[in-house]
């Protein structure tokens, strides 16, 4: 899954951006806001219409787990819940410490105007002999 991710200050930048990502073809369906605050995400996600990792990619059961779990590990699971590697959700999770808004925007692969080598499953190539699926 493709994904483009940004920080930001503050809600007001967070606002204008999750508006750039609109204007560049992000359905507000594909864009997640976190920050190390829930109740401050929570609230920018029904403002600006955008989703919220915990409701969108997890379960009631994993959901319940996370209230047992610090900020920063609850922070950790929503990012790997959208998609970032274990590595880059350290990583931006060391970046929202101090605060800001992390926005993630990911792109659907039938939305995708090209695919990469690595996006076609072998079984689909294309074989100008015996077509598709040999």
């Amino acid at each position: 899954m493709d994904y483009k991710v940004d920080i930001v200050n503050d809600e007001e930048q967070a606002l204008r951006h999750i508006l750039t990502l609109q204007k560049e073809s992000y359905p507000l369906s594909q864009i997640y806001v976190l920050t190390m605050d829930a109740q401050k995400a929570e609230e920018l996600a029904e403002i600006s219409g955008t989703q919220r990792a915990a409701a969108a990619d997890e379960g009631l059961s994993d959901s319940l787990a996370n209230l047992y779990l610090s900020q920063g590990e609850r922070l950790l699971e929503e990012m790997e819940a959208i998609g970032l590697s274990e590595y880059e959700a350290q990583q931006y999770e060391q970046a929202l410490e101090f605060g800001g808004y992390m926005i993630v925007a990911k792109l659907k692969l039938e939305s995708a105007p090209y695919m990469s080598a690595e996006q076609v499953h072998p079984n689909e190539i294309w074989n100008p002999q015996s077509g598709y699926n040999e």
